[in-house]
């Protein structure tokens, strides 16, 4: 019988019929019985199964999580204890087969536990061999012989390890029998085996455990093999078990150990030491709670001004025996290598003892490496200077090490905060003293450290492209939650929920993200924007004029996206419960954020009455050269992939082209349900050439306002137009020279560059540029 799975599976479970190698049926009144799954090397099941019928022998085992963790093909057995005491295995001959295939997406996280998977029952079985090999040495039998047969049996179990290395076995024989009579030989001999095969064969390599020889290893036995013992490979390992358990609303405790990164040290706030508001774990608590809805999180800040790994080693035991917290983040570092208080071995030495430590007592460890420092000149901040700067690159590298070789979570936040600083405006504005991030800096770091919960349930970002609502990386909140499709949307499904939140991984720098919206009668009136636990903005989808109502209004939401781990969600605040927030897609585009100025040249308040176009502002081009033809003469739009947003800033766009006779652009374009195009607002010549503008309604285009004393269509303009991303107002300008302003009545704050034409013809754009 063979059982075909892939990984995660929890749906299926295994029925089986027991009977007897005759055939007959097994009794299972008064009987218990359980489920049973391994290799020879690795036990994965060992849980009660269920009894469906007793009198027909008839069992059934419902899979869970830690049964489809690795994937592989495993035996599996049904173990009956019956009523008298006896007991006995199903089928008799042979095995159950479980056959459990790796998944499609396949990712780092599931690589790394089937590594921990595999690195841990190597442990094992090295730990079994050397038990095996110390007890033979400690019988000190009177025979050399008998001694030198002990070094022959170790020798071998390690040696099948590696078909390679059977002609040093030999070796390892010879040396053996003309060795000493006392343990130590037995030992020295068994060495030379392991120094023989080298770094050529890497299960030896694994049995040194990253000791210079297994001499050294074999000296702390008595402490690692205590400490190897405790090692639970689920609770340890497998982060998303107490993800599930935060999901479920269930109580979990985290404690935060480190120095000021965590303590929330307040960089270039005097005096030294203040604390900031929102500390990393205190952000973090903020983080796991919102995004699992649960307040039963806590985390505990045990950050210390100051402390270095030596500082806190003589406490940790006690610590670790005492504290209530299931998991420990551990982020020393920045101290240890500061003026080489602490040496880089000292340091390597200092990291295990505190994960073995924390192991010892069931703790889950996650260590995460010291941030970037700025190579400052030490004469002008002493905190970031270029010898610090050195020494916590060298440490981080430690860190990592150490994470590989004991199979410990890793949040690397001298990588991300690396990525954090080259791309920010101001690098120093990161790090104001060099080394204490910022306030916003120490929300990222929370951020980060949350990944280790919610990676596997994040949409990760590479380079730009779509990332629709129906991805299970959106979660919905609320009494609402409705899946619709729309076949005229880009993502051809749209989401309406009264809270919807999408976890991202971001692995290239530079990207911008957008949301597509509807307007709608149902859309709630305030929406909260939040990104990384900020509001960054609160906007309107609702519009009860819409029968054929826009879609695919796409608005930018973010600029500038850090690299890692963030958490975007848009909650309605609408005091009506029903009232709800659409989403069709979140975008990523390459971003276009430059420093700005937004004030321009003339005129009253931002775009008054006779004022001219923004002249401080950084131009894109956009579009260029580029015609389309109306070859019917009736009403046509081309809308192109170029948003048109005013939700974070102004919008600001120059066309420059020769637009005839009812011909023009619109901003904010979009499609409705029916397979209509429309622009959010229209730029175009009437049928004498003159400028007129217009808003776009339910079903036509609404007068905004015209000025009719010039022919424009005999010749190329520029047309340039302005939209305040608060007011909604915009300002035309024509060859520069403001031409009339009108302010929108409809919640247009995104969509797309589009053109109009309503005459039969053909239109040539010069260029299109927007300006920030």
């Amino acid at each position: 019988m063979t059982i075909q799975l892939k990984r995660n599976d929890t749906k299926d479970a295994i029925s089986y019929k027991l009977t007897y190698a005759d055939g007959s049926t097994v009794n299972l009144t008064g009987a218990t019985v359980r489920f049973v799954m391994g290799t020879s090397k690795l036990l994965i099941s060992n849980a009660p199964a269920t009894i469906v019928n007793a009198s027909t022998g008839e069992v059934e085992y419902t899979l869970t999580e830690d049964d489809t963790l690795y994937a592989g093909t495993f035996n599996a057995e049904f173990e009956v204890t019956f009523s008298n005491g006896k007991v006995k295995s199903f089928p008799n001959n042979g095995y159950i087969l479980v056959n459990i295939q790796a998944n499609v997406n396949k990712d780092k996280s599931t690589q790394a536990e089937e590594t921990v998977a595999l690195r841990v029952s190597q442990i094992e079985v090295f730990k079994t061999e050397v038990n095996q090999k110390v007890q033979s040495a400690e019988t000190k039998s009177a025979s050399a012989e008998t001694k030198a047969n002990a070094a022959v049996t170790t020798s071998n179990s390690a040696l099948t390890k590696s078909a390679a290395a059977e002609t040093k076995a030999d070796t390892a024989l010879s040396s053996a029998n003309s060795a000493k009579t006392t343990a130590d030989s037995v030992k020295t001999q068994f060495e030379q085996v392991i120094a023989e095969a080298g770094s050529s064969n890497p299960e030896v390599v694994q049995a040194r455990g990253g000791e210079v020889n297994l001499n050294a290893r074999l000296n702390n036995l008595s402490s690692s093999l205590a400490q190897i013992t405790t090692i639970d490979l689920p609770s340890q390992n497998n982060l998303q078990n107490y993800a599930k358990k935060m999901k479920d609303g269930e109580a979990v405790v985290i404690e935060c150990r480190g120095d000021s990164t965590y303590f929330g040290h307040a960089s270039g706030v005097d005096p030294l030491g203040t604390q900031t508001a929102i500390p990393a774990p205190v952000a973090l608590q903020t983080v796991l709670r919102s995004y699992f809805n649960n307040n039963n999180i806590t985390v505990i800040n045990r950050g210390v001004n100051g402390h270095k790994t030596s500082d806190v080693l003589s406490s940790w035991d006690g610590w670790m025996s005492s504290t209530t917290a299931s998991i420990i983040y551990i982020n020393y570092g920045i101290n240890d290598g500061k003026d080489g208080l602490v040496t880089a071995s000292q340091y390597r030495d200092n990291l295990r003892s505190m994960v073995r430590t924390a192991r010892k007592y069931g703790k889950t460890v996650v260590l995460e490496t010291p941030n970037v420092v700025l190579q400052l000149d030490s004469a002008y901040d002493s905190m970031g200077n270029p010898s610090r700067a050195e020494n916590i690159k060298q440490f981080a590298e430690i860190m990592r090490q150490v994470a590989q070789e004991l199979n410990v979570p890793l949040v690397d936040n001298y990588v991300l905060t690396q990525y954090y600083v080259q791309w920010s405006e101001y690098a120093a504005s990161a790090l104001p003293d060099g080394m204490h991030p910022s306030d916003s800096l120490y929300v990222y770091k929370a951020m980060q450290m949350a990944s280790v919960f919610i990676y596997n349930q994040a949409a990760k970002i590479k380079g730009t492209g779509i990332i629709p609502a129906s991805s299970p990386a959106f979660r919905a909140y609320g009494t609402v939650d409705a899946v619709s499709i729309v076949p005229n949307s880009r993502s051809g499904v749209g989401r309406f929920a009264q809270n919807l939140k999408i976890a991202i991984w971001v692995d290239t720098p530079g990207m911008d993200i957008y949301v597509a919206n509807p307007l709608y009668t149902a859309g709630s009136n305030s929406i909260d924007v939040v990104v990384d636990n900020l509001v960054v903005k609160n906007y309107s989808l609702n519009d009860s004029n819409f029968t054929d109502y826009p879609i695919d209004l796409e608005s930018i939401i973010i600029e500038n996206l850090s690299v890692g781990f963030h958490v975007i969600e848009f909650a309605s605040k609408d005091v009506d419960t029903t009232k709800t927030v659409g989403v069709y897609y979140l975008a990523v585009r390459p971003t276009r954020k430059v420093r700005r100025n937004l004030s321009g040249s003339g005129g009253a308040g931002q775009y008054g009455s006779g004022g001219t176009p923004p002249s401080t502002r950084q131009s894109f081009k956009v579009l260029e050269d580029f015609e389309y033809t109306n070859s019917a003469g009736n009403e046509t739009h081309v809308i192109t992939d170029i948003p048109t947003s005013r939700m974070l800033y102004d919008l600001d766009v120059e066309v420059t082209a020769k637009f005839g006779i009812k011909d023009g652009f619109v901003l904010f374009g979009n499609k409705r349900p029916s397979g209509k195009q429309r622009g959010g607002f229209l730029v175009s010549l009437d049928a004498s050439g003159f400028l007129a503008c217009y808003e776009g309604t339910d079903l036509n285009y609404a007068n905004a306002g015209a000025v009719g004393s010039v022919n424009l269509s005999t010749a190329s303009h520029k047309y340039r137009v302005t939209v305040n991303a608060s007011s909604g107002l915009v300002t035309v300008f024509v060859d520069g020279v403001q031409q009339l302003t009108y302010t929108l009545t409809k919640q247009y704050r995104g969509g797309f560059l589009g053109f109009y034409r309503n005459a039969a013809g053909t239109t040539w754009v010069d260029k299109v540029c927007i300006f920030r």
